[in-house]
């Protein structure tokens, strides 16, 4: 099995295995029909899945699953991003080891903070979650405590989260929003991608209160199936796979497999090609 180290923030590493083809097909089919209950689902699958050591995945913050969707991206499928910008010969692409690099050299530290009032105890840091239902301001919330009851955020459900929020005085209620707009101005100069005008890029801002993060990671899975499923027929019916075979292949792996079977047709053309000019010269 191979596996590979992925750098997070506060310089952790988690020690990862690739993405197979039995996780990405069904991700590329759940991001076509634009659930996102079910591809926030399966990202939690992904992550459950290619993290060796499960004790870390709890300590995970949005930051380090978005980062970690990158590189598997990068090493499981392809490094490069492709920007469709409308124009023809314009289109831009973008290297997403180069961007992981970027957005840990830019990233502020940001610390927990803990806020007290009366009985109330809250602790409060970076999102969790790539994708919420709730709130941000729900979601930044680690855990409450209530006299002598601890309340842990992540082991409950988004209606619970947003339940709670009514239960928070008006104190350190703008305690939170003020953490989440000091947050938000300290890490707005990082950008995933950077505006170009003359060839119709927008910019997309490194914003972990809101979707974009998930947004972005579902862009760039973002797969036609057809093309998915025609290199899978391929692959079984040409190179006789079997199911298993295939399944726990990379995408990666998979492109370059029938990339050798294409040249090798080629090959074989050409060859018929040549033998078909010199016959036709001796008659």
């Amino acid at each position: 099995m191979f596996t590979f180290n992925i750098k997070l923030t506060d310089n952790k590493f988690v020690e990862c295995r690739e993405l197979p083809n039995k996780l990405y097909v069904p991700f590329v089919k759940s991001i076509m029909n634009n659930d996102n209950i079910i591809i926030s689902n399966f990202i939690d699958k992904i992550i459950e899945y290619t993290v060796i050591n499960k004790n870390q995945i709890k300590e995970l913050n949005c930051i380090d699953k978005f980062l970690i969707l990158l590189d598997l991206r990068s090493i499981s499928i392809s490094n490069s991003i492709t920007i469709n910008t409308g124009q023809l010969f314009n289109n831009t692409n973008v290297e997403i080891d180069k961007l992981c690099v970027h957005i840990l050299e830019s990233l502020p530290v940001i610390t927990e903070q803990v806020f007290i009032d009366d009985l109330i105890k809250i602790k409060i840091n970076i999102p969790k979650d790539i994708s919420y239902e709730s709130t941000n301001i729900a979601n930044t919330i680690q855990s409450i405590q209530i006299d002598q009851d601890l309340i842990q955020m992540n082991q409950v459900t988004s209606k619970v989260r947003e339940s709670i929020l009514n239960f928070i005085p008006a104190k350190l209620f703008n305690q939170i929003i003020n953490f989440i707009n000091i947050t938000t101005k300290s890490i707005e100069h990082i950008n995933i991608i950077t505006a170009n005008p003359k060839l119709n890029i927008s910019k997309v801002e490194f914003n972990i209160f809101n979707n974009t993060l998930f947004e972005f990671i579902k862009a760039i899975y973002n797969e036609n199936l057809l093309n998915v499923y025609k290199m899978q027929y391929i692959l079984m019916s040409k190179l006789n796979y079997d199911n298993d075979t295939y399944l726990n292949l990379t995408p990666n792996e998979s492109q370059l497999h029938l990339n050798f079977y294409n040249e090798e047709l080629k090959q074989q053309q050409d060859e018929y090609n040549k033998n078909s000019k010199a016959s036709s010269k001796t008659h």
